[in-house]
């Protein structure tokens, strides 16, 4: 089901340094992902580069490889000076750059390397960081400042209208659904396939 809603809260990707995803697995993340990257194909934004993060990841030299190649990078001795080049070549483009599972790289030594990426963002660049669970990051600052956008459970739950899509598309009663785990209904009290397994997505 497209999920028009969080497509166009992460059409803010390209406003925001940061944009951290994090839900336990059935919440949609990988699929509002590629929906959010396959809107953006059809009117274009800014450029998009998708990395699926595996365990080998967990090294950050494997980490800084995968996206270097991912940009089409030149191979510098300063990983993070090749990725900073390789966004510059792009501007004044905005550039996503797309991290799904990065659950992978919770407590590994790649958990800095993103620190130290983030901090040397050049401004047409973007960070967006998906997962069960994410990586320790040192970026209160940045959120003071506005420039990080947080999407958890709670925003990836279906809304009442998804809700009623979701069950007409299927043909079924919409009270069934009340309740249910990873696309249950937001409480109204509370605020508010492409399985993206390749390496590239530019």
């Amino acid at each position: 089901m497209l999920r028009r809603r969080i497509i166009a809260t992460l059409l803010r990707r390209f406003d925001q340094r940061v944009v951290t995803i994090a839900a336990g697995p059935g919440f949609g993340k990988t699929t509002a992902l590629a929906q959010a990257l396959a809107e953006n194909r059809l009117a274009r934004r800014g450029c998009d580069t998708w990395l699926a993060c595996e365990p080998d990841d967990s090294h950050p030299e494997q980490l800084a490889t995968a996206l270097t190649t991912a940009l089409g990078a030149r191979r510098a001795l300063d990983p993070i000076t090749a990725i900073v080049d390789a966004l510059l070549t792009r501007a004044p483009e905005p550039v996503a750059l797309v991290l799904d599972d990065v659950h992978h790289l919770v407590a590994t030594a790649s958990g800095p390397f993103l620190d130290r990426l983030i901090d040397a963002l050049p401004e047409n660049a973007h960070l967006v960081l998906a997962g069960r669970a994410l990586p320790a990051l040192s970026i209160a600052r940045f959120e003071a400042g506005g420039a990080v956008l947080r999407l958890g459970e709670h925003e990836l739950c279906f809304g009442d209208d998804e809700l009623q899509d979701f069950a007409q598309q299927r043909g079924v009663d919409v009270a069934i659904l009340d309740g249910i785990g990873g696309g249950g209904r937001r409480s109204p009290r509370s605020p508010p396939r492409w399985d993206g397994r390749e390496r590239r997505d530019t």
